[in-house]
């Protein structure tokens, strides 16, 4: 809901507003998530939480492709590169942490400071509004005001289909790994996520200088 709606939300608010927000939900989720009395206040936490989340996912993408007109593959892979290096230290972090005896509720309401602090930077730094500014009159594009092309819906699928192996290897990892102690566990989650950041790191500056469908295709 986060990342479909964060799109029009954005024109039609600004992407300041849209994004304070999200990080505020985020923050918000986390801190109900460590302090929930139970399972379904547990669950019910999980919306704002996955909520800001995708907004913010959706919003940072947004940004980032009006702050680099130019290069944006390569501004695109720098960005999640930061997810990769913060998805492969977290696991070794929470994991230590939990070992060393602190308890999980501690740590999840300590995560939200992270979106505390990159919601107040939203607040205070100029950036592109993102609000749409329609000209009257202007011909709809090509092909048919809001039809999809078959070249866009395959990609939708292909990115469906990358996503949900990333994310489901990154979870079986864990369940598989449950019988051994939570370091090893972790390690394994945090060399698979290292190996998505070196990808990323080495496709950056290199991925713009060859035929991105071809490009693609090879790495697959």
């Amino acid at each position: 809901v986060g990342s479909f709606g964060g799109g029009p939300a954005t024109e039609r608010f600004g992407r300041r507003t849209v994004l304070t927000t999200g990080a505020a939900l985020h923050a918000m989720g986390f801190v109900g998530l460590g302090l929930a009395p139970g399972w379904l206040a547990f669950v019910a936490f999980a919306v704002p939480a996955g909520w800001g989340a995708g907004t913010l996912d959706g919003g940072g993408n947004g940004l980032y492709l009006d702050l680099f007109r130019s290069g944006r593959g390569r501004a695109m892979n720098l960005l999640h590169l930061s997810f990769s290096l913060s998805a492969l230290a977290a696991p070794l972090v929470v994991g230590a942490l939990v070992d060393g005896g602190l308890a999980w509720p501690v740590i999840l309401v300590g995560s939200a400071a992270a979106p505390l602090v990159l919601g107040f930077g939203f607040a205070l730094v100029r950036m592109p509004s993102g609000r749409h500014r329609g000209v009257e009159g202007a011909e709809p594009p090509a092909g048919g005001r809001g039809r999809i092309s078959l070249p866009l819906a395959l990609l939708g699928i292909a990115i469906l289909a990358y996503v949900g192996s990333e994310v489901g290897v990154s979870n079986w990892i864990v369940r598989f790994l449950a019988s051994a102690p939570l370091s090893t566990a972790t390690l394994a989650l945090s060399l698979f996520w290292g190996g998505l950041a070196v990808g990323r790191l080495v496709s950056a500056p290199i991925a713009d200088r060859f035929d991105h469908v071809r490009f693609t295709a090879a790495c697959s």
